[in-house]
């Protein structure tokens, strides 16, 4: 039992699906470090269930799995298959081959496929078992193992003979059945112990039951109790209840009755709350009254300064007023001699009346006339005095006021006077702060323009640089996908053209000539065939089948050159090469003869399609003038059977003549033709995506461009907005500070316009009382 096949997918670098095919019985890779040569060692001992991440050199399992380059992605799993050979039965119930997979997923879930069944890593140990195939076992040698395993004792070095001479798995059987013998053996005495136990405890159990016993009699006893307990509480609580629902029927009662109290209050508050609002409304009027009567008490307050300085005019005048007053009081002087002189003849009066009233004693008629007489003169005095006194009294209030309004005549046309020019100073004041508030509403609408046009353009900026960010984006996934798909590309063609260096199918002699010493007679090669015979990747296909060995024939000067390149050969056994010269002669295989119309019509020659190197047309027509190209077998089946003298080729590289079939679909890779089409289609296609790459480069450029103008033009557009909220903010400040300047002025107006008014109207009072 040999290893076949090696196929690896997403294990450490190799991120492409690989195979490995060990054809020969030794087989060795080589090439520099760090190509990934212990990658393939730790690729079958993984496989074959290794569990230790240190031994793959990682810190997880996780860590085999391709990470990912500057060109592709990283990948989700890795897998290992291996491909046995069992011809030899050395694995009984398998078949000749034995493929042994392994997977591990991202996510650190792992499983293992026996021939594409899932298996236990159980199941693949004990297949292998005896075979020398294992993680740790001796047909996987890794650097540095074949040192330990000489210097190991003999009771380790014991191990790998035993795995050598095919008696582990007995001795692996072995130590599995006294393990579970071992846990046989602990779990029968685990049982002795709990029988024990339990023998033991039987004797309480009893007493344990019999107190159950006693217990469910005393349970039914009590439950009986209970029974008759819960229906005379019954019996009591239907009592209560009636007695309660009386009392529940007096509750609703006053409960309704609260209901109705509850109604009048909230009718009685709601008049509250009315009484309330309307309180509200005369607190609010009594503010306004109050606000008025601050202005009045104002007013009040000026005029009480205008009556000071008024008293102070007074003063002035105190010092005539005390010459009037030592007039008055001469002249009162005079008038208390006039009363003590009148006093006196009234003293004598008195004296007549008592003799008049000796004399009225004697006649009652003459005493009341003369008390008549008395009391009229008595009055006509009094009414004089009084006249007197009041024409003094009202003679030198009459003088005072005119001397008093004289004096205030003067302070209250000034005033006017000053009120009237500062009421004109503030009117100018006024007009000037109208004018500045217009001035500064209109620069605040245009601050607010400003400031909206400065937004909209912040927004006009910001969707335009979003919309270049998301194009930015688009674009560089569009270049990422299209690098990749050349990377691809570029690892396809180099594929193709290391399968070409490598001389993928050639003969023995064909790489002995073309490797080898040249004879000195020979001429030199012109190549190989498919060199100079070429096709599109559509007809490639047909053409490597209609070749066939012939695609890979190496091309000579002529038959001489042939005849010296095949004596080269001579002395070297087991190699064969083809050989062929251009200036072949077409006539050498047999002319199928015309062509029948249907077989015409249906299909085309090979010839016609192929691109053929100048010179090479007659050897072409040698090897291909009798093959037709057809889209289908069944077609191809059909014009074989009108027409057998030609042979007939499809696009899948079936061939078809009059004794044979070559069925099945090739790869394009398969053949010489095939290769060397797809790498021209690729190399193609590689032209056409770096001018794809090209235009997509110059787009980016162009968006960065555009996305920096985009850039600038909203930073500038953001300063432009907050100059603009700034110079709002100001123009609002100022035009709130003007409004309440101009406010304050109107109030203050206003009152001066009062005032002025009061001090003409008291001018006026002043002239018209001089008048009187």
């Amino acid at each position: 039992m040999r290893l076949r096949r090696l196929q690896l997918f997403g294990f450490k670098s190799f991120a492409d699906r690989t195979e490995l095919t060990f054809d020969h019985p030794l087989v060795g890779i080589v090439g520099p470090n760090g190509c990934g040569k212990s990658n393939v060692v730790d690729a079958i001992r993984w496989a074959l269930g290794e569990q230790r991440p240190t031994s793959m050199r990682g810190g997880e399992m996780v860590d085999v799995i391709f990470k990912g380059s500057v060109s592709r992605p990283a990948m989700n799993l890795a897998e290992v298959t291996l491909v046995l050979d069992n011809s030899s039965g050395a694995l009984p119930g398998r078949g000749a081959e034995v493929a042994i997979t392994r997977r591990v997923h991202k996510n650190g879930e792992g499983e293992y496929s026996i021939d594409g069944e899932h298996v236990r890593l159980k199941d693949v140990r004990d297949m292998l078992f005896d075979t020398g195939l294992g993680s740790r076992g001796y047909s996987v040698l890794e650097q540095g193992k074949i040192d330990a395993v000489l210097s190991v004792n003999p009771l380790e070095r014991r191990g790998i003979f035993e795995e050598a001479a095919g008696i582990s798995r007995y001795r692996q059987r072995r130590k599995e059945t006294e393990a579970r013998l071992k846990r046989v053996q602990d779990d029968l005495t685990r049982l002795d112990d709990v029988l024990r136990e339990l023998s033991s405890r039987v004797r309480s159990l009893k007493a344990q039951a019999s107190r159950a016993e006693r217990y469910l009699e005393a349970r039914a006893a009590w439950q009986t109790a209970r029974a008759h307990f819960a229906r005379h509480r019954l019996w009591l609580d239907a009592k209560i209840l009636e007695q309660v629902q009386a009392r529940r029927e007096e509750q609703e009662a006053r409960v309704q009755a609260g209901r109705s109290q509850r109604e009048q209050a909230e009718s009685l508050a709601g008049e509250a709350e009315a009484r309330q609002a309307q309180l509200a409304l005369d607190i609010e009027r009594a503010a306004a009254e109050v606000a008025r009567l601050e202005g009045d008490a104002r007013a009040a307050q000026e005029r009480h300064g205008n009556l000071l300085a008024r008293a102070e005019s007074m003063r002035g005048s105190a010092s005539g007023e005390d010459e009037r007053a030592g007039q008055i009081e001469r002249t009162l002087a005079t008038r208390l001699a006039e009363l003590d002189l009148a006093r006196s003849e009234h003293q004598e009066r008195k004296q007549q009346q008592e003799a008049a009233r000796q004399t009225a004693q004697r006649s009652g008629e003459s005493v009341r006339e003369l008390r008549a007489k008395l009391r009229e003169l008595r009055e006509r005095e009094e009414r004089q005095n009084e006249a007197v006194l009041g024409a003094l009294h009202a003679r030198t209030e009459a003088q005072n006021n005119a001397r008093h309004l004289q004096g205030s005549k003067a302070p209250a046309a000034e005033r006017g006077e000053r009120l009237k020019a500062r009421l004109d100073s503030e009117g100018v004041l006024l007009a000037d702060l109208v004018a500045r508030l217009v001035e500064f509403e209109h620069g605040e609408h245009a601050a607010r323009q400003a400031q909206v046009e400065a937004s909209q353009e912040v927004a006009h900026a910001t969707d335009e640089l979003r919309r270049t960010e998301e194009d930015l984006a688009k674009l560089l996934h569009q270049r990422t996908a299209l690098a990749l798909e050349q990377a691809k590309k570029k690892s396809r063609i180099d594929a193709l053209r290391e399968l070409e260096l490598e001389r993928e199918g050639l003969q023995s002699g064909t790489r002995a000539l073309l490797e080898g010493p040249r004879d000195k007679h020979a001429t030199k090669l012109l190549g190989l065939l498919a060199d100079h015979v070429r096709a599109s990747t559509r007809d490639a296909r047909a053409l490597d089948a209609a070749l066939g060995e012939r695609a890979l024939a190496l091309c000579t000067e002529d038959m001489a050159s042939a005849r010296a390149w095949a004596a080269a050969l001579a002395d070297k056994n087991g190699s064969q090469a083809i050989l062929c010269w251009p200036k072949a002669n077409p006539a050498g295989r047999e002319d199928p003869g015309p062509i029948s119309k249907a077989v015409a019509q249906g299909s085309k020659a090979l010839c016609e399609c192929l691109e053929i190197a100048p010179g090479f047309e007659p050897l072409a027509r040698l090897f291909l003038g009798d093959v037709r190209l057809v889209e289908t077998l069944d077609q191809a089946l059909e014009f074989v059977a009108l027409d057998p003298r030609w042979r007939y080729a499809t696009h899948k590289g079936e061939l078809i003549d009059a004794g044979s079939l070559v069925a099945g679909e090739r790869e394009l890779t398969q053949g010489a033709a095939g290769r060397r089409a797809s790498a021209r289609e690729i190399e193609q296609e590689l032209a056409a995506d770096a001018e794809r790459l090209e235009v997509l480069d110059r787009q980016w450029r162009a968006l960065v461009d555009s996305k920096q103008v985009s850039q600038q033009r909203l930073r500038a557009a953001q300063a432009d907005m907050e100059r603009c909220a700034l110079s709002l903010s100001e123009a609002r400040a100022s035009l709130g500070l003007t409004r309440g300047r101009s406010e304050t002025l109107r109030q203050s107006l206003g009152l001066m316009e009062r005032e002025h008014a009061g001090a003409r109207g008291e001018f006026e009072r002043i002239e018209a009382e001089l008048a009187a």
